[in-house]
């Protein structure tokens, strides 16, 4: 895919603060810079994704999720939104193409979607 499609997908999400949700919520500017620094590859990208995917399975698992298991499940998401945010800022050190990087963003509003079910879970019991 070309350097103009890649340019498209960033430019619609690189400010937006949608994307942000939960890394403005549970971060100040200080902890944000340390999560960014420590994202330097494509496998620091993966391993916040599977930390996400593994705390959903776990609190998905769960009939009524404990409230701190959901506050990580937040931070969790959090890392992984710094994670997509440094990729946006610094898309050729990671060596994606656009579908991957729009797959990254899609997989946030994926993760939006489980913690507000996994939310509505608890609020049930």
């Amino acid at each position: 895919m070309s350097n103009q499609k890649i340019k498209e997908v960033i430019d619609k999400y690189i400010v937006d603060e949608s994307i942000r949700k939960y890394s403005n919520k549970h971060f100040n500017q200080l902890e944000r810079n340390k999560v960014y620094k420590s994202i330097d590859t494509k496998e620091d990208v993966s391993c916040a994704k599977n930390r996400v995917e593994n705390m959903i399975e776990s609190c998905s698992d769960e009939q009524s999720p404990d409230p701190e298991d959901i506050i990580d499940l937040e931070k969790y998401i959090g890392e992984y939104e710094i994670a997509v945010s440094k990729v946006l800022k610094c898309y050729t050190n990671f060596d994606y193409i656009a579908e991957e990087i729009q797959d990254k963003i899609d997989e946030l509003f994926y993760f939006y979607s489980k913690i507000d079910k996994i939310k509505k879970k608890k609020l049930m019991f």
